[in-house]
């Protein structure tokens, strides 16, 4: 019940009899933990619970606080206790309605040996920038997912015991009892890029679904579109994908075609564009730059048309597959092996649902999205594999090692131009003067920064509320870590600094033991900073081709020529490839950086982009050059 609002709860009112004249006792039990209200993005009001609570309690019912904990041993409960009594308290500013209070926990778990008497983790990195360790947010959290990699991979090999439920138990820790949880994925891939070049097995259950990734949505939309030419908005989405690549212009010239005043279908202009004489004069022609790929898709969707109905499923997407190149694309792209990976898993999908018809399959995959739950990509099918999650996603579930990952990470606030504040009301930013100097900049009235305060007071509860949630998922061990903010932060670093004072203690590259009243703490806080080039996990260029999954068509399309990077000194180094490859959106992005502010955080994300999605290592060229080519 902590997750509703006030209209659910008027509507649960009006069900009870509540509020009526004669209004019927003993209608009403409500069940829920307002310490786990973490749904505020979909209209989830923690007050109400509050509120309800208050009202059954004064109309003579009773309130049971269920406060025994299954899931966890007695030392991590005593640090939760101590963690969130801290942090979940009444607050008395204007969004107070909003606040919990915390009630401790009692460990209850059938085993009464700990295995792991000190089931608590803390890596402390240092702040970024040039007061701290040196490095940018990105590099220190690529530091981080080495330490937590290595760190996990060594309990694994070490046979660290945690307890079995099923056997009542303890056994030896395996890649499948860990999970590392995120507020928000968008910084995942770092994490993911390191465990790989660990070897740790992992899996990704994000919020897209597998049948979300867009890669898979091209071929999909392709299948769509061969079942029912007339689907133009699915036909549409193929020609743009990387299978045949259209221009937009060349799209918008597509959908305008006419016969008399009725606009044709887009599989019809397409395939009557080579007749056009036929139809009408007065078409508009395609984009020179755009013909061949038109008269690629011709030909392609053409003869997939007649395949379609006469083939299985699994046979028509690996002739998609061999005459579009689309592997061969994809493999170009950032993540590419993966997104291969994931049409290969499309296929598999095809082979195991042994359809023919287009209809029958299509109707199959639309079940298959909507039942799935929340599958991950291509990698979900490996056993025994580190799990990674956001915290949303774990609500509800327990694992015996639970990693809370970049505890530093602050969510951007909202400031939308207008809105309308639950504890403020309307408020409103207006536009900036362009008489004035600083024109780029919008007035804030009083309103609206009361509204900013409110909305900021009742996101600061609730990230606290899904700290309890992301902590309460262990079982056995807890581990925290992220690098150290400045300021007066509250993301969940600086709220653990805080509660268990630990600006008293020095770095330090060995583990150092904090003893509290409920246990002890495993503080790690390194004093040695590591070269931001060895946080950059590469594979050898050379080898790019020889890891490619078995079974890539021959006759696909070959990837662009390589071009070579123009340089003073490329007389000496011969020795050095110099041929790279930069995708469209990276050349964007350097486009788009004159007219970001400021310009250069834009630039220099533009170089790190770069030089991160590059496939091999880049050597910093200097003025200086050695003899074998190899820069100075």
């Amino acid at each position: 019940f902590q997750d509703t609002n006030a209209t659910q709860r008027q509507i649960i009112y009006q069900l009870c009899g509540i509020g009526a004249k004669k209004a019927p006792a003993g209608k009403l039990f409500v069940v829920g933990d307002p310490k786990q209200s973490i749904y505020a993005f979909r209209g989830a009001d923690v007050s109400v619970f509050r509120q309800v609570s208050e009202e059954i309690i004064q109309a003579g019912g009773q309130q049971v606080q269920l406060s025994t904990s299954f899931r966890s041993n007695q030392n991590l409960i005593g640090c939760i206790n101590d963690l969130f009594g801290n942090l979940l308290k009444m607050e008395t500013h204007f969004a107070s309605a909003y606040s919990v209070t915390y009630a401790p926990m009692t460990a209850n778990r059938a085993s009464s040996h700990t295995a792991n008497q000190s089931p608590i983790t803390l890596m402390l990195l240092p702040k970024t920038g040039k007061n701290g360790s040196g490095l940018d947010a990105e590099e220190s959290r690529r530091w981080e997912a080495d330490i937590l990699a290595s760190q996990l991979g060594r309990w694994v090999e070490q046979k660290l015991e945690v307890w079995d439920k099923k056997s009542d138990q303890h056994r030896p820790l395996a890649f499948g009892d860990i999970t590392v949880l995120f507020q928000s994925l968008s910084n995942s891939p770092l994490y993911e890029e390191t465990f790989q070049s660990y070897g740790l097995p992992y899996l990704t259950v994000a919020g897209k679904g597998y049948y979300d990734r867009q890669e898979v949505w091209d071929v999909m939309n392709l299948l769509r579109a061969l079942h029912n030419p007339a689907d133009d908005l699915s036909l549409a989405a193929a020609l743009r994908s990387p299978l045949f690549g259209l221009s937009d212009e060349a799209l918008l010239t597509l959908r305008l075609r006419r016969h008399g005043d009725k606009l044709l279908h887009l599989w019809d202009a397409l395939s009557q564009d080579a007749n056009r004489s036929v139809w009408e004069s007065d078409w508009l022609p395609i984009p020179a730059e755009d013909l061949s790929a038109v008269e690629f898709a011709r030909q392609i969707l053409t003869s997939l048309r007649t395949l379609a109905g006469r083939v299985t499923i699994a046979e028509l997407i690996e002739h998609i597959l061999e005459r579009t190149g689309f592997e061969a694309i994809l493999t170009g792209l950032p993540n590419g092996e993966k997104r291969r990976a994931n049409v290969q898993k499309l296929l598999t999908v095809a082979e195991k649902s042994q359809r023919v018809s287009l209809g029958e399959f299509n109707t199959y995959l639309r079940d298959m999205v909507e039942a799935e739950a929340r599958e991950g990509e291509a990698t979900l099918e490996a056993q025994n594999a580190i799990t990674l999650m956001t915290v949303h996603a774990s609500k509800g579930l327990e694992f015996p090692v639970v990693v809370l990952a970049d505890c530093s990470w602050k969510r951007q606030p909202d400031k939308p131009r207008i809105g309308v504040d639950p504890e403020v009301g309307p408020a409103c930013r207006l536009m900036a003067d362009s008489n004035e100097s600083n024109d780029d900049v919008d007035k804030e009235g009083f309103a609206y920064k009361l509204a900013q305060l409110s909305a900021q007071a009742r996101d600061i509860a609730e990230r606290k509320r899904l700290f309890y949630v992301a902590a309460t998922r262990a079982q056995d061990i807890l581990v925290m870590s992220g690098h150290e903010t400045t300021g007066n932060s509250q993301d969940w670093l600086s709220q653990l600094q805080t509660v268990f004072k630990m600006e008293s203690y020095q770095p330090n590259d060995e583990i150092q033991p904090v003893t509290y009243r409920w246990g002890s703490l495993n503080l790690y806080r390194p004093s040695t900073i590591p070269a931001p080039h060895t946080l950059i996990p590469r594979r050898p260029y050379s080898n790019q081709w020889e890891t490619l999954e078995k079974g890539l068509s021959p006759l696909a399309i070959p990837l662009p020529a390589e071009f070579t990077l123009a340089t003073t000194d490329a007389t000496h180094l011969s020795g050095q490839p110099l041929a790279r490859h930069i995708s469209a959106t990276h050349l964007e992005k350097l486009g788009r950086a004159k007219y970001e502010k400021p310009e250069e955080i834009a630039r220099r994300g533009f170089r790190q982009t770069i030089l991160r999605d590059m496939p091999t290592s880049i050597w910093p060229i200097s003025h200086s050059v050695s003899v074998a080519g190899v820069p100075g």
